[in-house]
């Protein structure tokens, strides 16, 4: 791919954007160029194809380019922010016809073209509260000098992605389900034993574990075992549940323990020393599991995981049982913040498929 790797849509794009600029609108190119980065592609080529067509087009336009795996990749709107709040702070953009066209719509394979590659375009559009339209709506609303539409809505109800707003929504407020009977436990303190315990976390990365353990266990004086925060062997961290529990102080596991293999070896430690095992699953949707990768990634210096290990873990992952040995209760998941500016990032739309 080089510089002269495009062509127009359609050889009336320069009239039709001319049309819009003399009705006051302004015209700018938010693109994903992550090739950079990874050096795939290069840079100058890459300005080479947006200036040539830019000159095609015969209009001022401004490009706007996400060389990162950052805030400012669609459909994150990090950039949108910097044109708006950076580039022209004192324009007041008029939201009701301002739009955003994209072709990346999260569309499937059908028998007149292939299935689009992400959704980010229309996620992109809809974070930053912008109209959205397929390439061929545009084209046809312009030949018409028809009024532009907004194909969000019906656009959305056809992809399968994670949708943080009907997360928000549909939240319920308890701490835990037990699964043997489908109780909601709403205070730790009905359901934790008086006698020796070991509370077993479950869970792949990104479901909400060691941040579960911050905001309830930590307080409670549990030993907190963890082989991320040890850096340690996993023998070191059965050696230190081992002598935790044989000193009479209840412990927390806090590891991936996907499968049943690696709990019955820390049901086998708790049985041994008599003390209670608990394991504490940790249930979440893959896409969900994406989504909380990204946001972590964007919001703090904690290092992600890579797709390829959620994958892996979810191929692994073997959904506890009281079979096992312990007493079984699942994780609500609820996302806590420390900012208004956390909150409103979450609910947006960050991954692009």
């Amino acid at each position: 791919m080089d510089g002269s790797d495009w062509k127009l849509l359609d050889s009336r794009l320069p009239k039709f954007f001319s049309d819009y600029v003399e009705k006051g609108y302004r015209l700018v190119v938010v693109s994903n160029q992550g090739g950079i980065e990874k050096g795939k592609v290069n840079v100058n080529e890459v300005k080479k194809r947006f200036n040539d067509s830019i000159v095609a087009l015969g209009q001022p336009c401004l490009v706007l380019i996400a060389t990162h795996d950052d805030i400012f990749r669609k459909p994150r709107i990090g950039l949108w922010s910097y044109l708006s709040e950076e580039l022209q702070p004192s324009v007041d953009i008029d939201f009701e016809r301002s739009f955003y066209v994209g072709d990346a719509a999260g569309r499937k394979k059908s028998a007149l073209r292939k299935a689009d590659h992400s959704c980010a375009d229309l996620l992109f559009a809809v974070n930053a509260k912008l109209n959205f339209m397929l390439p061929e709506q545009f084209m046809s609303c312009a030949a018409k000098g028809a009024t532009m539409c907004n194909q969000s809505k019906s656009l959305l109800s056809q992809i399968d992605c994670f949708k943080p707003s009907e997360e928000r929504d549909n939240a319920e407020q308890f701490i835990l389900r037990e699964v043997a009977t489908g109780a909601k436990v709403t205070s730790l303190q009905t359901v934790l034993p008086t006698q020796l315990h070991c509370i077993i976390f479950s869970g792949m990365s990104a479901t909400g574990k060691s941040s579960f353990y911050r905001q309830h266990l930590k307080q409670l004086n549990y030993v907190y075992i963890s082989r991320d925060e040890m850096n340690c062997a996993m023998s070191k961290c059965e050696s230190l549940a081992e002598k935790t529990l044989s000193a009479s102080q209840n412990v927390v596991i806090d590891n991936t323990s996907v499968d049943k293999t690696s709990r019955a070896k820390w049901i086998q430690v708790c049985k041994d020393r008599r003390a209670i095992p608990i394991i504490f699953h940790f249930k979440l949707p893959l896409k969900h599991i994406f989504h909380n990768n990204v946001y972590r990634k964007l919001t703090t210096a904690q290092s992600t995981v890579t797709s390829v290990l959620i994958y892996t873990q979810n191929k692994r992952f073997e959904e506890p049982t009281a079979s096992e040995g312990a007493t079984v209760f699942e994780v609500n998941f609820v996302p806590t913040f420390t900012s208004e500016e956390q909150r409103t990032l979450y609910y947006m739309y960050l991954t692009e498929k």
